[in-house]
């Protein structure tokens, strides 16, 4: 029935409202006294017109307004076809957002469980940055990624434009008794591995460091000790082992250079070995050259200038 241009139009139970042709381009409403049976469809049986914008074989446009999409909180929203791409036209904050906001137990999941290229999974922010922020304290890890990779890298970081400024930055400012870095392996099939692996391998003639270990401020403690480099070699038998190598090809420049020019009344250097044995198969220092061109005088050189 029709009215005042209003209308109603009513079918039983199991039967269905068809508005349009069947075959093509149709709104069925079917009612049912059996909730899981009550469906209603809007399909387009043989247009090919692609999503975009202001275009498809279905279209819902809301000129001047929203739209508004709301389902049982125990029930799902399925998409499911090609591909599926949302573009946010308002220049604001939060212009694309996913929000769970239900309870503890929830989870936002992105899943390519098909895809085989490096970036299966791509997050690209062309003109800003990307930020992720956790607030998991004491109860769970930041962030953790597991990858499952055998002869591949596990992570990248490629900051091939940096030039003045640093290409990975860690800030651990309320660090008591904890680590602000932690590089671990539990491995018992180490043969010719690096735990870690700091290259420079290229031709620069100006003045660099490869590796730094600073502390800025100049406080000391004369009984707790605050320690620049600490090595714990925990090896014990093996004549092999060395708890510290130094490799170098130089030919003319100085291997090795302790600087201690501000001591007064401490020691520049200290070796300890209080361990050996009397019969001559130790030794507290050691300094020896195959050198067919050295004299005897070349064997140590120690010097000491009085102004």
């Amino acid at each position: 029935s029709v009215s005042s241009g209003n209308g109603s139009f009513s079918v039983a139970d199991g039967n269905s409202l068809t508005l349009g042709k069947a075959s093509h381009n149709s709104i069925v409403i079917t009612p049912h006294a059996t909730a899981g049976s009550e469906i209603i469809l809007i399909q387009n049986v043989s247009g090919i017109t692609d999503g975009s914008d202001q275009q498809g074989a279905i279209e819902i446009d809301a000129q001047a307004g929203g739209i508004g999409l709301a389902w049982a909180d125990s029930k799902d929203l399925w998409m499911e076809g090609g591909r599926a791409i949302i573009v946010a036209n308002e220049n604001t904050a939060q212009a694309i957002k996913l929000h769970a906001d239900a309870g503890a137990a929830q989870t936002i999941e992105v899943v390519n469980d098909e895809g085989t290229l490096a970036g299966a999974i791509a997050l690209t922010s062309t003109e800003g940055g990307i930020t992720l922020t956790t607030g998991a304290t004491t109860a769970r890890e930041g962030l953790t990624i597991t990858a499952s990779q055998t002869t591949k890298k596990a992570m990248i970081l490629t900051a091939d434009g940096i030039t003045t400024s640093k290409g990975l930055e860690i800030s651990t400012d309320a660090l008591t008794t904890g680590t602000s870095v932690e590089i671990k392996s539990e491995s018992n099939n180490l043969n010719g591995a690096k735990m870690l692996d700091v290259e420079a391998s290229g031709t620069s003639t100006n003045a660099y460091t490869i590796a730094r270990i600073k502390k800025d401020a100049n406080n000391a403690s004369d009984s707790n000790a605050i320690i620049g480099l600490e090595v714990d070699f925990n090896a014990t038998a093996g004549t092999a082992a060395r708890a510290i190598k130094v490799d170098s090809e130089q030919t003319n420049g100085v291997v090795f250079e302790l600087d201690a020019n501000a001591v007064t009344s401490g020691t520049g250097l200290s070796i300890s070995a209080n361990s050996l044995q009397g019969n001559g198969d130790g030794n507290a220092l050691s300094i020896s050259s195959t050198s067919a061109n050295m004299t005897d005088d070349d064997h140590l050189l120690l010097m000491m200038y009085n102004a």
